[in-house]
């Protein structure tokens, strides 16, 4: 049985804890820090039928016999957690983007090489079913040759602005804004499913723009961004990620045999349309309905019982960064 301790206490805590509940069978939530102790004791109330013991500290925590952390606090204090997770010889998942600095991240990366403990990034988008079967389409040539990407992932939370300045709109504490907390999964997306059809992904381009104001003034960061970018094969990418709605994530591919478009708000399907099947349907294999964060914990869980390295880690979480900061470098 897998112990696991969590530090941070907000919403996305919340849903590692019902991965864990899920993977009961697996693995135990035994305790969480938070820095904000009515935090921490909400949090342990809420998941009581865990049974999680609220940790006084981070050296608490640490002290405590686990054999994973899950990271879920504000980017800039992921590298120090990740430095004392490793001392202690704990698999790490932490949530994405790495951190809140290039060099942050490539400080991360470096200690995973170092320990060698298991670690994970939490780009859970991977998990989803419809993006797996999109992924073995691909794999299997379906839709030919590659010739564009496109991606558009927003969330519809921060349009409102009655909603105050917070850590995320601040450069220090997130390192970028829609770029960074939803521009992460984008270009892990892009470059993972097309890594091996299209290879790497450069030329890239940015817009960032900030539109909607917070007690009175505008973020430090951006609230829209327009990546377009090419790959080394030809293919073009445009991914737009925003935190100022509609709240969609979609993903399309068209290549010269067919196109492929994936829509969140039906996670399991895939839209897989081949320009010469004359509408015959196409068989692709069913995955796990899980959802996305069980079956991210579920890897992390299969790594840590087998020794295998997990994927995507904490030197994937890097490259990524370093994507991020070439677009921030050279946005227009």
């Amino acid at each position: 049985m897998v112990s696991i301790g969590i530090i941070g206490a907000g919403g996305i805590a919340s849903a590692h804890a019902g991965a864990i509940r899920a993977q009961t069978g697996r693995c135990r939530l035994d305790a969480v820090y938070d820095a904000d102790d009515t935090a921490a004791a909400a949090f342990c109330e809420r998941f009581a039928d865990l049974g999680p013991a609220a940790a006084a500290s981070a050296d608490e925590l640490f002290a405590r016999r686990l054999d994973a952390v899950i990271i879920c606090t504000p980017n800039h204090l992921h590298l120090e957690y990740v430095q004392q997770a490793a001392e202690h010889g704990l698999a790490i998942l932490c949530e994405k983007p790495a951190a809140n600095t290039l060099g942050a991240a490539h400080a991360m990366a470096q200690i995973a090489r170092r320990t060698g403990v298991v670690t994970m990034v939490g780009f859970t988008n991977r998990y989803q079913p419809g993006i797996r079967k999109l992924r073995y389409a691909m794999e299997s040539g379906l839709l030919g040759t590659i010739f564009a990407y496109r991606e558009l992932s927003s969330g519809a939370r921060l349009v409102n602005p009655s909603i105050g300045m917070e850590w995320r709109m601040r450069d220090w504490d997130a390192g970028g804004g829609a770029v960074a907390d939803f521009g992460v999964h984008s270009l892990d997306m892009a470059t993972w499913l097309l890594a091996d059809s299209c290879g790497p992904l450069h030329s890239l381009t940015g817009m960032l723009g900030t539109f909607v104001k917070r007690d009175g003034r505008y973020p430090q960061n951006d609230d829209l961004s327009v990546v377009t970018g090419r790959f080394a094969s030809g293919a073009i990418a445009s991914l737009m990620d925003s935190r100022v709605g509609p709240g969609l994530y979609q993903v399309d591919v068209m290549g010269s045999l067919g196109h492929a478009h994936f829509d969140l708000r039906q996670n399991a399907e895939l839209d897989l349309r081949l320009y010469q099947s004359q509408g015959e349907a196409v068989a692709l294999p069913d995955f796990s309905p899980s959802g996305p964060f069980e079956a991210q914990l579920g890897a992390l869980l299969d790594a840590i019982e087998t020794g295998r390295p997990a994927t995507p880690d904490l030197v994937r979480a890097y490259e990524i960064q370093r994507l991020i900061e070439r677009v921030r470098d050279h946005a227009v």
